[in-house]
């Protein structure tokens, strides 16, 4: 038996794990009668108690390599992913136009930077010992190369949500911020960052297939 896991809402800070399940606070109980599950932190939704809004966009697809050269196993080695991006937007008052947080038509730029960074790259630390032999197979087109300060999810959740707040600030007037932002390897591993400090206590719902 194995357990496939769609964590769409999941937001780390784990206390505790039913199975593969991972939960931030509570219990499991059945959700629409499938084999899911709701877990629902004491406060449930903070924007509820602080007039926030939230709203959630996920972009897929970005197959490219990186390395940890520090690593002692086997993340030294120049290894590939698909790497995904999910982004949990907030704000204090909804657009007078459409009433949503973020209109995700105006994420064309996003979409774009992202596919600039991450769509068939390959992403190395900045102080890689190697970074010179890196840096000469892009100029003879074997490679395209991206210098990031640490390739590793949680580096990348950050370095991505910095620059995506800015391209925000513009689009919005400042007023849509990103709340959080999860960097996705694959189905087993990812790295967050909030750029304000604190995960807070926001619901989480994790819906899991169980297959024999």
């Amino acid at each position: 038996m194995r357990t496939i896991i769609n964590s769409d809402n999941a937001l780390g800070g784990v206390p505790g794990e039913i199975g593969k399940i991972r939960v931030v606070a509570g219990q499991p109980r059945p959700y629409n009668g499938r084999r899911s599950y709701t877990l629902v932190s004491p406060s449930r939704f903070a924007g509820e108690a602080s007039g926030v809004f939230r709203s959630t966009k996920r972009f897929t697809g970005f197959s490219c390599c990186h390395r940890q050269p520090a690593h002692e196993g086997h993340c030294q080695f120049l290894h590939g992913y698909s790497r995904s991006f999910y982004f949990i937007f907030g704000a204090t008052e909804l657009d007078k136009r459409t009433h949503f947080v973020m209109d995700f038509s105006g994420l064309k730029s996003v979409k774009a930077w992202l596919e600039h960074m991450f769509d068939h790259t390959c992403l190395i630390n900045a102080d890689d010992p190697e970074i010179e032999l890196f840096r000469d197979l892009d100029k003879r087109g074997i490679i395209q190369l991206r210098e990031l300060p640490n390739v590793s999810m949680e580096a990348t959740s950050k370095f991505v949500a910095d620059h995506v707040g800015k391209m925000l600030d513009e689009v919005t007037g400042g007023r849509v911020f990103i709340h959080a932002l999860e960097c996705r390897e694959n189905e087993k591993n990812s790295g967050w960052y909030f750029p304000n400090g604190s995960s807070g206590e926001v619901s989480l719902q994790v819906t899991a297939q169980l297959e024999e």
